[in-house]
């Protein structure tokens, strides 16, 4: 089965452009920017097939506690492992 990510501001799914839903596959690196946020890039079909050229940004940015990049990138590589177990609601 394949899995999917989900990313969204705080607010959520209030707006555009303020959450997207990509598969997990599709990601293929992250960085940190800075000691609090992150950017994890994935394949944007729409850049790749060149269907939409305003569409550019391949990438989430992700914030967090400074100092905790680690424990992020192993939750973002846990999240996207075949093997890994459905958080519970």
């Amino acid at each position: 089965m394949r899995k999917f990510l989900y990313f969204a501001t705080a607010g959520g799914a209030d707006a555009a452009a303020d959450n997207i839903v990509i598969p997990a596959d599709t990601i293929i690196g992250m960085n940190a920017t800075a000691a609090d946020t992150c950017n994890v890039y994935f394949k944007n079909p729409r850049i790749l097939e060149g269907t939409d050229g305003d569409s550019t940004k391949n990438y989430v940015e992700l914030t967090y506690t400074s100092g905790k990049y680690k424990e992020v990138a192993e939750a973002v590589a846990e999240a996207c492992s075949p093997n890994a177990r459905r958080p519970r609601a």
